[in-house]
């Protein structure tokens, strides 16, 4: 693992566009999908046993909701697709389970409208980033994988409530940049206020910690004007 430092993304390998699809299925990912690696030991031994390594993988695909609606617009079309979805998550049990994935990566869930079975995906998804770092000039990689924890949109989703198990929560879409997404102080009930990745400025640690700077400042505004 020298080869990687402390933190990389990987990705493109000649689909730039392609390459930031967010998969709905083993045959929507890209061959070379984006994903971002981290090396926690690196900076923090106590990170993985002495002589070992740890890795964390963030590889985007799309929500519950995405997941759902790409199914019912197959579903109207009337896809073949659509009927392979069984076999697909067949299949894709017996390559999780030879790949020594956790169990905890094959998910299903009631999601609204309908189920949402990950397995298929992970399975893809894990040999997308095993070939990234293959071609990267580490092949072996494989062979010492000791430990795999997977955690999909279905388990964020029922762990920590987040809505269609977004992690990062509302979308970066033009309609939702900056000042486009949700106030900081709720235009309906007086005295709650928003913060975190959904709201203002966005997501990620620095601005989901720039948001609570901007809530309790205008927490502090609103009470010293007598407003809560």
């Amino acid at each position: 693992m020298s080869a990687v430092c402390s933190s990389r993304r990987f990705g493109s390998g000649g689909d730039f566009e392609g390459s930031w699809v967010r998969a709905t299925g083993p045959d929507t990912l890209a061959r070379s999908p984006n994903f971002y690696v981290h090396c926690p030991a690196r900076t923090d031994p106590t990170a993985a046993p002495p002589g070992s390594d740890s890795l964390m993988v963030l590889l985007p695909v799309a929500n519950i909701q995405q997941i759902l609606r790409s199914q019912e617009a197959e579903r109207r079309r009337g896809s073949p697709l659509a009927g392979l979805a069984g076999s697909l998550s067949a299949a894709a049990d017996a390559a999780v389970s030879g790949g020594g994935s956790s169990p905890s990566a094959s998910s299903s869930s009631g999601g609204s409208g309908g189920e949402v079975d990950y397995r298929s995906l992970v399975a893809a998804g894990r040999e997308a980033v095993l070939r990234s770092f293959a071609e990267a000039g580490m092949p072996d990689l494989k062979r010492h994988i000791v430990d795999e924890l997977v955690i999909d949109p279905v388990e964020w989703r029922e762990r920590y409530g987040l809505a269609h198990g977004a992690a990062f929560g509302l979308s970066h879409g033009l309609n939702q940049l900056s000042v486009f997404r949700p106030g900081i102080s709720d235009k309906q009930v007086r005295g709650l206020y928003h913060v975190g990745a959904s709201t203002r400025p966005g997501n990620g640690v620095p601005l989901a910690m720039i948001s609570a700077d901007l809530a309790v400042a205008r927490v502090m505004q609103d009470v010293g004007a007598g407003v809560v």
